[in-house]
């Protein structure tokens, strides 16, 4: 599904496990509790997405644009982060193993 265009979509509680979403366009959409362990959103647009609660462990995260994201309560354990843009706008280099933020 690398490119789709979910902006504006309500995806919540659904599952998408194990998906790639490479440059997927998810800005403004509703991934609430949404399932997406091991999916790939590289360089993919999730500004003002809501995340609330969705589990994203082991996901990656590559050059992700997540302002303003909606990300409480969310799994990001094992996810990969390389120039991800976080909701505050800063950029994350890492891994994220902490579990929640």
């Amino acid at each position: 599904m690398e490119g789709i265009d979910f902006s504006n979509a309500n995806l919540s509680g659904t599952s998408m496990e194990q998906s790639c979403l490479d440059r997927a366009n998810l800005a403004r959409a509703i991934l609430r509790k949404t399932r997406l362990h091991m999916t790939s959103f590289k360089f993919a647009d999730m500004s003002s997405t809501n995340l609330r609660e969705a589990i994203l462990d082991n996901t990656d995260l590559r050059g992700a644009n997540l302002i303003s994201a909606n990300i409480n309560g969310i799994d990001l354990s094992g996810a990969i982060f390389c120039n991800t843009i976080l909701p505050d706008g800063t950029s994350r280099n890492d891994h994220y193993s902490l579990g929640q933020f």
